[in-house]
């Protein structure tokens, strides 16, 4: 077939066409899409690390308003107890009544209860009445919640003039005291409640004036408590290395008080014949049953205790009536104490004129180390326990 030389033109026109189109279709708009959707992507990887930035930025405030929170804290805490228990609250006003000089009959400490305290907050304040603490919570709510400082004081405003409610929770110990002295000493008391280093709450005080000025009553305390910290720091108040019995004498002497406290080679318990067990008991304190000596009278009997040493060992006899241990010869011990053997004699008070039994306390001490006795709660007018007679270094606590 011959074609025009209009129509080879034509066709050549049309295949041209044909090939643009081609081209844009399945070459040029597949890349463009994809060109697109890449700059589209680059956008969104730049809005990200906008957003990384800012965070890393606000995390960085937010850190540092963290901390300037912990040191506000810190400081308010100063006077309030973080954590206190019953033992921390004895070793607190025994401090307090040393230095008062008032004398406390008894006291009684209720358990740790938990309650919420309301307080009343008016809002109406401007920033430069507000502690440092209210400014940087109010900064770091802001930024937790993406807010600007204008919408957030639009929101104050239309606050003003309105009290807020707020419920903390505290917990607190009761402790109630029995009091006597002077009217300076219960002012001095007081005064040194009020101002103590931590916050002790005075809920209610009773006086009653007696005879020579003198004056006598209870008084109620409160210790409250905020535990604002779980560091093992604040957990107690008084560490166990600072802590004093508070039921002794202060000027009682450290020796002595050594000595109450040690536990005793051989123990002695004293019962009237009233009683439904045996009147004198008499055990080496080793804990070893086979050293009890019992015996039932209702009149003095003989109690014998024969100690002695060899070769850095030390031996003890005893026997009350006809009954003794060991049977046959000594017994080995090892003191508890280093420097002395001590015998501890536990009695009672008579309960009537019947009540006359009792040991004659013979004590021969063989022995370089002093035997020290001391014998608790005793009848002072006729005492169950009286020693006799005695050999080698012997002391009466």
């Amino acid at each position: 077939m011959n074609m025009t030389k209009r129509e080879k033109v034509m066709v050549m026109i049309l295949s041209a066409v044909i090939l643009m189109f081609l081209y844009s279709k399945f070459l040029l708009n597949p890349k463009q899409e994809k060109l697109q959707n890449l700059r589209d992507e680059k956008v969104k990887l730049e809005q990200k690390v906008k957003l990384l930035d800012h965070k890393g930025n606000r995390d960085k405030e937010i850190l540092k308003l963290i901390e300037e929170l912990k040191k506000e804290v810190n400081s308010l805490s100063l006077d309030i107890f973080n954590y206190i228990e019953e033992e921390d609250v004895i070793g607190i006003m025994d401090e307090i009544i040393d230095n008062s000089e008032i004398t406390i009959n008894n006291m009684s400490i209720t358990p740790k209860t938990n309650e919420m305290i309301t307080l009343n907050i008016t809002e109406e304040v401007n920033d430069l009445d507000k502690s440092s603490i209210e400014q940087a919570y109010e900064k770091v709510i802001a930024f937790n919640k993406e807010e600007e400082v204008q919408e957030k004081n639009e929101v104050k405003e239309s606050k003003n003039n309105k009290t807020k409610v707020v419920d903390v929770s505290s917990s607190k110990i009761g402790v109630t005291l029995s009091y006597k002295g002077t009217f300076n000493q219960l002012m001095k008391f007081i005064s040194e409640i009020e101002s103590f280093r931590k916050k002790i709450v005075i809920k209610n005080i009773n006086i009653i004036s007696g005879e020579m000025f003198e004056l006598s009553g209870n008084i109620a305390l409160e210790f409250y408590y905020l535990p604002i910290s779980s560091n093992e720091e604040y957990m107690k108040f008084y560490p166990n290395a600072d802590r004093n019995n508070p039921f002794v004498s202060k000027e009682q002497d450290s020796n002595e008080m050594n000595f109450l406290t040690t536990k005793a080679d051989l123990d002695i318990m004293l019962k009237p014949t009233s009683s439904d067990i045996p009147t004198i008991y008499v055990k080496l304190s080793d804990d070893k049953d086979d050293s009890l000596v019992v015996f039932d009278s209702e009149e003095y009997e003989n109690c014998k205790i024969i100690i002695k040493e060899k070769e850095e060992k030390y031996f003890i006899k005893y026997s009350v009536g006809n009954k003794s241990f060991p049977r046959i010869g000594y017994e080995m011990f090892t003191p508890n104490n280093e420097g002395l053997i001590k015998i501890e004699v536990n009695s009672t008070d008579r309960n009537s004129d019947k009540d006359t039994n009792g040991i004659n306390l013979i004590i021969e001490n063989e022995t370089e180390l002093p035997v020290k006795v001391k014998v608790i709660s005793d009848d002072k007018k006729r005492p169950r326990c009286i020693i006799t007679d005695v050999v080698g270094k012997v002391e009466l606590e």
